[in-house]
């Protein structure tokens, strides 16, 4: 601005010396004369420089920029230095905006910002997806009427730092459980910052059920066991034959809990993949020839179990697991069928799509298992008949084993049943050349 009044005046101080100049030759009327003319014209094109900076100032474009005449040059040359300045400083701006943006969008959280107002003034993907929300249609609305649950609005509006509150919202998966802060922003702004803990709170809920029903399983046989020593602590005179049939029934309860507890290390093993063992080339034909020999033993001849087992057949595992996995579907069906059902187990090659499978299934005609009981079968204790399943031994972990065996074999347990007709339990495995083709008993 200095220069600019400076370069006027030193403009003005010009006109003066042909206007003296002039005057000395024709006097000062015309001196004043030619002065008032230079003056007009330089103001003219000072107008007309204006004029185009005017112009340029509605559609700013660099390539656009004035070139300019005396010390509009060098004002148009700031500007457009100017212009490129910002414009550098606005693509580092949105170079950052759209960093931000980019991990933002890949957190697993959610994050909001909300105006005075409480309308939502940006929100990534997790939090709309959190809060059952478009990001685009529901922008710009009052957040507590998008999301009406009980004292939510109190929450927000004192926006508290350290202070957290778990909202529970439907979803298609079934309800959704959220760990939401909200934290004052910028003057009157918030930030509301959403985590999906619905995972969390399952496995919280998970491990206490679990707590629970081995607490309960191992109650039964301790109470038995604790009885029967009171009994015969306090009554050193017990008939032998009491005494006999009080130390055959403790000895049945411990062994229920050593089977209970054996089974709770393998299956914790199998949930935290602790196993130190690497998967090899296993015989399948000849492990269900062992399975079948175990469950005619348990059995004792009360059914008839029959086999349709192709020999030779091989699948890559690790043959303990696949042992305790595939034993629970077999012994059970021997557990679960009354005397004189039929059993029947079958392994076969099935070529499907091209690709060599090995199926293995067992079939019986029990009374069977109704729908609603088929989907929580693999859980951990889940019984159809608690107190006949105890009567018959099991620890209610078996097919929650079997589960995590058949995962660790990248195949899942199949299960089809109709009551009065009996059940099927089957997995495909994916098969082996055999390497060595061996005769079989």
């Amino acid at each position: 601005m200095q220069n600019f009044f400076w370069h006027s005046v030193k403009t003005l101080a010009l006109f003066l010396l042909p206007t003296l100049l002039v005057g000395l030759l024709w006097g000062p009327k015309i001196a004043v004369e030619l002065y008032a003319v230079c003056v007009s014209i330089w103001l003219l094109l000072h107008l007309y420089q204006i004029g185009l900076l005017l112009r340029w100032l509605r559609k700013p474009k660099l390539s656009a920029m004035p070139s300019g005449i005396g010390i509009w040059q060098h004002i148009f040359a700031t500007l457009q230095q100017q212009s490129k300045s910002r414009k550098k400083r606005k693509h580092k701006i949105n170079t950052v905006l759209q960093r931000f943006y980019k991990a933002t969008a890949a957190m697993p959280n959610g994050v909001m910002i909300l105006d005075a107002d409480g309308r939502i003034n940006w929100m990534n993907q997790p939090a709309a997806g959190h809060f059952n929300l478009n990001r685009e249609q529901d922008l710009h609305g009052i957040l507590i009427n998008l999301v009406r649950v009980p004292g939510f609005q109190e929450f927000v509006e004192a926006a508290r730092e350290n202070e957290e509150m778990k909202v529970r919202l439907p979803h298609v998966d079934g309800q959704r459980t959220l760990l939401v802060t909200a934290i004052p922003f910028e003057d009157d702004l918030k930030m509301i910052a959403s985590q999906d803990v619905t995972r969390l709170e399952q496995l919280i809920s998970t491990r206490s059920d679990f707590v629970a029903n081995v607490s309960h399983e191992l109650r039964t046989p301790l109470t038995v066991i604790n009885g029967f020593l009171e009994t015969l602590h306090d009554d050193p005179e017990v008939k032998p034959a009491d005494r006999h049939s009080f130390i055959a029934l403790m000895q049945k309860e411990g062994l229920r809990m050593q089977s209970l507890l054996s089974d709770l290390l393998v299956l914790s093993r199998l949930e935290n993949d602790d196993s130190d063992e690497e998967k090899e080339e296993v015989h399948l034909s000849a492990l269900c020839r062992q399975l079948l020999e175990g469950a005619r033993a348990l059995s004792g001849g009360q059914h008839d179990i029959s086999d349709d087992i192709t020999p030779n057949l091989w699948i890559n595992g690790i043959q303990r697991d696949l042992y305790n996995g595939l034993s629970n579907i077999l012994y059970n069906a021997v557990r679960y069928t009354p005397a004189g059902g039929k059993i029947h187990l079958a392994l076969s090659l099935d070529e499907t799509d091209g690709r060599s499978a090995i199926r293995f299934s067992v079939r019986d005609n029990g009374a069977g298992i109704a729908p609603e009981h088929l989907p929580r079968l693999t859980e951990r204790f889940y019984r159809v008949d608690a107190g006949r399943s105890r009567q018959k031994g099991g620890t209610g972990l078996g097919l929650a084993i079997t589960k995590h065996v058949l995962a660790e074999h990248d195949t899942k347990l199949e299960i089809t049943s109709t009551l009065g007709a009996g059940s099927e339990f089957s997995a495909r495995f994916a098969a082996l050349d055999a390497p060595v083709m061996l005769a079989e008993d």
